[in-house]
């Protein structure tokens, strides 16, 4: 793409842009936004509503707190996730730079991959295959 489409994406997408940034930059940004935007998409119900009254419910907000006796090492069966500091969604859940400890039990495997998969998430707690 010329630097003339990625600023005409970008503003499509809502991105505001600056002349010294490179068009690498740009480029990650546009498809940062465009990740996010088809996460959101794959959030929705075929008719096109959320699953419920507001935004997906991520492990952060309302889970039910997971107890471990050792607060650096979590309980065997929980994946802890750790989001950049702009915040990140997958697995319809959203990720920030505060840790996420999520049962295994309530991943699927494709979900599990998805997370292990995005080089912008910290995991700790993967089960060993």
């Amino acid at each position: 793409m010329t630097r003339e489409e990625l600023d005409a994406r970008a503003a499509e997408l809502g991105i505001s842009t600056s002349p010294r940034w490179k068009d690498e930059t740009v480029a990650e940004k546009i498809a940062e936004a465009e990740a996010e935007a088809e996460q959101t998409a794959t959030d929705t119900t075929p008719e096109g509503t959320s699953d419920g009254p507001g935004p997906v419910q991520g492990a952060g907000e309302g889970a039910a707190p997971i107890k471990s006796s050792d607060p650096e090492q979590p309980p065997e069966g929980v994946l802890t996730v750790i989001g950049p500091r702009k915040g990140r969604w997958r697995a319809g859940r959203h990720f920030s730079p505060e840790s996420v400890k999520i049962p295994l039990a309530e991943l699927s495997d494709d979900e599990i991959a998805m997370l292990a998969g995005d080089p912008k998430l910290t995991l700790s707690g993967l089960p060993q295959d």
